[in-house]
């Protein structure tokens, strides 16, 4: 499985540059940046976990044609913030954990041109992600046991897919929203007193974002 992420990300990384050579950038502004906020859900037994942070990254799009479609890729860094609360009415406890987050997405999408320089895009693929850094604060779990972020979301290599939409304000400054579902659990150990459910619980993520092309 870590074979195929490395290879998913190298080829997320290398398509924009690849296909420069067969399509044509048609668009003056192909380049942008994006920042936003991100909003996860982990749906874990016994534990309530909403992480919240920021994103921001670069993209690269190049059009298929003269028809509207697109293909755009490009990398990201992604800050997240977790706490995690548990349902243990006889030990009600928490654990912290931020977490840096390296992606690589790569998506084929549709753009609609409207009037005053204002375009709509639709958009769907996949992306790759590696845990850069994280640091987790210990708590106790239950009574003589300990759990730890680093231990039960530590998963190093994921991928997943993407949805989004677009909405162009004019040709530079555009805002937009991503819905992310990993394909990979959070963790690929196993631990006392963690459901197995938990351990192989999917996040899906909200990514509100604001950009400019260039």
């Amino acid at each position: 499985m870590r074979k195929i992420t490395l290879l998913f990300m190298c080829l997320c990384a290398v398509l924009p540059l690849c296909a420069q050579n067969s399509w044509e950038i048609k668009d003056k502004k192909p380049n942008s940046l994006q920042v936003g906020a991100v909003l996860m859900s982990i749906p874990a037994e016994q534990m309530h976990i909403n992480p919240v942070g920021i994103q921001a990254g670069y993209m690269r799009e190049l059009e298929l044609g003269s028809k509207g479609w697109f293909v755009q890729g490009g990398v990201a860094l992604q800050y997240l913030r977790a706490r995690a609360d548990f349902d243990k009415k006889e030990s009600p406890k928490r654990l912290d954990s931020n977490r840096v987050i390296g992606k690589v997405p790569v998506q084929l999408g549709y753009k609609w041109d409207l009037e005053h320089d204002t375009a709509f895009r639709l958009y769907a693929g996949g992306y790759a992600q590696y845990l850069l850094l994280q640091d987790a604060g210990v708590r106790f779990y239950e009574l003589n046991d300990v759990l730890d972020f680093d231990t039960f979301w530590n998963k190093k290599l994921g991928y997943g897919l993407t949805i989004g939409a677009q909405y162009n304000f004019d040709t530079q400054w555009f805002g937009g929203v991503n819905f992310n579902y990993s394909l990979s659990p959070v963790s690929d150990d196993e631990q006392r007193n963690i459901p197995l459910s938990t351990l192989d619980a999917r996040p899906f993520a909200f990514e509100l974002h604001i950009g400019y092309r260039f």
